[in-house]
C-alpha cells in the first residue's frame, strides 16, 4: 500500500516538475510521435527517419517507438553512442528545441519602417499643416493630396509614392518651415519675392552662388539673372553651378549668360577618340592633290 502511495506520488511530482528543474524532464515539452505519456523522467531521443529524411522524437520507454523506428540489425548514433543515451539526448535536446523552432519564425523582412501616416492637403502657399506646424512642399505638389509620415525626428511628405519634401520635426506649436529649394519654380513668375520673400530669409547659399548673387544684387535685372542661375541648379545640380559660378567668378564676370554659357559647354558631350589605322590598312600610294592631271585628262579626250 505504501508503496503504492509512493509510486503515485513520485508519478504526480514528475508530471508536475518544470522543465527546467531537471534535463531529464524534457520530454514534457517533447512528447513523442506515438503520443506516449508516463510518469517515468526518461529523457526523448531524436532519430533521424530514414524514409522522409527528418528527425523523429523517440521515447525509449514507449514499444511502438521502438518497433517503428528502430528496426532490428540498424543503429543510430544518438542512441549507440559511446556516452549513456540520457546524457546526449540532454545535451543536443536545446539545439533540436531550436531548428524545430526556427522552422516556423516569421522570416526578417528588414528594418521596421515606424512611422504615423495622415493624409494631408497642400495649400497654394506650398504648405502641409501637421500637429499644429506647417512644413513646405515641392512647387509640383500643389493641387493635389499627399501623405504625411511622421517619425520621431523628422517629416516626411510622399505624393504617388515619391517624397516631395523632408524636414526635421517641429515640437512647437505655429511654426512654419520652410525649403528654399521647393519655391524655385515659383520665381520664374515672381522674381521679387527672391529679395523680400518669407522662404528666402536667411537662405546659405555656396560660396560661390552667393558671390554671383552679391554682385547681382546691384543691377536692375539682377533678380531675374540669379533666378535663371537658380533653376539650372534643378537641372545640371548644385555642384555643378557652383562650378560655373565660381569660374566666372575666376574671369571676373558674374551674368548668368555666362554661367548658363559655362553650364552648356560642360554637358557637351567629349570629343570622340581618334581610331588609330592597323599598318595592314595603310596605303602604300598615297593620293596626291593635283588638278592639273583634269586638264591632261581633257586634252586626252
Amino acid at each position: 500500500m505504501n508503496s503504492r502511495r509512493l509510486t503515485r506520488a513520485s508519478r504526480l511530482r514528475d508530471e508536475t516538475r518544470l522543465p527546467h528543474d531537471r534535463p531529464g524532464a524534457l520530454w514534457r515539452l517533447l512528447r513523442c510521435d506515438c503520443e506516449f505519456r508516463s510518469g517515468s523522467t526518461a529523457p526523448l531521443l531524436i532519430c533521424p527517419d530514414l524514409e522522409v529524411n527528418r528527425p523523429r522524437i523517440y521515447h525509449p520507454m514507449c514499444k511502438r517507438c521502438q518497433r517503428t523506428y528502430r528496426p532490428a540489425g540498424e543503429s543510430y548514433p544518438c542512441l549507440d553512442a559511446g556516452r549513456p543515451p540520457a546524457r546526449r539526448a540532454e545535451r543536443n535536446a536545446p539545439k533540436v528545441v531550436f531548428r524545430l523552432a526556427c522552422v516556423r519564425l516569421v522570416p526578417y523582412a528588414g528594418r521596421f519602417d515606424g512611422f504615423h501616416a495622415v493624409p494631408a492637403s497642400v495649400s497654394k502657399t506650398c504648405l502641409v499643416r501637421f500637429d499644429n506646424n506647417k512644413y513646405s512642399v515641392a512647387a509640383s505638389a500643389v493641387g493635389r493630396p499627399v501623405e504625411i509620415q511622421a517619425y520621431a525626428d523628422r517629416i516626411v511628405n510622399r505624393q504617388d509614392g515619391r517624397i516631395v519634401a523632408e524636414h526635421p520635426r517641429s515640437f512647437g506649436r505655429g511654426e512654419t518651415t520652410y525649403d528654399p529649394w521647393h519655391y524655385v519654380p515659383v520665381l520664374a513668375r515672381k522674381p521679387g519675392v527672391l529679395r523680400n520673400g518669407a522662404p528666402f530669409k536667411d537662405w546659405v547659399l555656396p560660396a560661390a552662388i552667393e558671390g554671383i548673387r552679391r554682385r547681382l544684387a546691384s543691377t536692375d535685372d539682377g533678380n531675374r539673372q540669379m533666378v535663371d542661375i537658380l533653376n539650372a541648379v534643378l537641372t545640371d545640380g548644385l555642384p555643378a553651378v557652383e562650378a560655373a559660378c565660381a569660374e566666372a567668378l575666376g574671369h571676373g564676370v558674374h551674368s548668368a549668360d555666362v554661367v548658363l554659357n559655362i553650364l552648356a559647354r560642360q554637358r557637351e558631350p567629349a570629343p570622340t577618340a581618334n581610331i588609330m589605322t592597323p599598318a595592314a590598312l595603310t596605303l602604300r600610294h598615297a593620293p596626291i592633290a593635283d588638278c592639273a592631271r583634269y586638264d591632261n585628262l581633257r586634252r586626252t579626250i
